[in-house]
């Protein structure tokens, strides 16, 4: 019987992945009193984005665009308890996110268009002979 008491509560303490409308709620802010501040990471740098792949700037946007709605529903959450919403500055830390990582795309993307130009430019056209 040891053993299954055991197990239970190493399933009922994992962390178990969320899914659906579950991703927007953190469980700490269902709580009666939220906390009053909530640990949280800095904001992406323009030059760390520049560092990576394309397809890794389009999984960190739907990372920054789920933590912006889970952000946006905490907010909404305080707003209707009356309560004071703990640490409004990660909303402002995700916009910043989003804000780079176009302001890196829109450099690609100038860069890309660049040395499109320059190839069309230095490119002669040799037509063959009969």
């Amino acid at each position: 019987m040891l053993g299954l008491r055991r197990a239970y509560m190493m399933v009922s303490t994992m962390s178990l992945p969320r899914r659906g409308l579950d991703e927007f709620f953190d469980t700490a802010m269902m709580a009666e009193k939220p906390p009053e501040k909530v640990q949280h990471g800095k904001a992406w740098k323009a030059a760390e984005l520049r560092l990576k792949s394309y397809d890794d700037l389009h999984k960190l946007w739907y990372v920054l665009l789920k933590e912006r709605n889970l952000l946006l529903t905490e907010r909404e959450l305080c707003r209707r308890r009356g309560v004071q919403w703990p640490s409004p500055e990660r909303l402002r830390k995700v916009q910043q996110g989003f804000a780079r990582i176009r302001t890196v795309v829109h450099e690609r993307k100038l860069v890309r268009n660049q040395l499109v130009r320059d190839f069309k430019k230095n490119t002669t056209v040799v037509v063959a002979e009969k």
